[in-house]
């Protein structure tokens, strides 16, 4: 790879009326480890991991005593989960802090410096690149950074 070459990649980016289901689905066939959600401007301003997602399908109880679990035979689990996945990310985003999607933002052509700067401030691993714009969002990526810090040291 060239390391002249802008950082940045494309993730799927999807809307607060996107579905449970239709997130697992894109989580999967994309084998990425986040979903960026769009605002009505189509900027992606929100970053749930895999985990914020397998999270929202969970009872509340079963998160605060995973033991219960145990006590589902498929069936049960299959009608939990099935109940879940009609929710929308919008309402799952509601029910969260802020502070806990918010999309972390770096200016346009950022360094590699900025872009470890901004991850490590807000404990994130994915950043929007300002000024991609909403057609063709750009996100910098914690593994990108490795990569692209690896590429610098050799």
């Amino acid at each position: 790879m060239d390391t002249t070459e802008p950082i940045g990649r494309s993730l799927p980016v999807v809307t607060r009326a996107t579905t449970l289901r239709e997130a697992v689905a894109i989580l999967s066939d994309a084998r990425v480890r986040w979903l960026l959600v769009a605002e009505a401007d189509n900027i992606p301003r929100a970053a749930l991991s895999g985990v914020d997602i397998l999270s929202a399908l969970m009872p509340t109880y079963l998160l605060e005593d995973p033991t219960l679990a145990r006590v589902y035979n498929r069936e049960a689990a299959r009608e939990v989960v099935s109940a879940a996945m009609q929710r929308t990310l919008g309402e799952v985003l509601d029910e969260m802090e802020m502070r806990n999607w918010e999309l972390p933002t770096v200016q346009a052509e950022p360094t590699v410096l900025e872009i470890a700067a901004e991850f490590v401030r807000t404990g994130s691993t994915v950043a929007y690149i300002e000024g991609s714009g909403p057609h063709d969002p750009r996100f910098a990526t914690l593994p990108g950074l490795f990569q692209r810090i690896t590429e610098r040291l050799e």
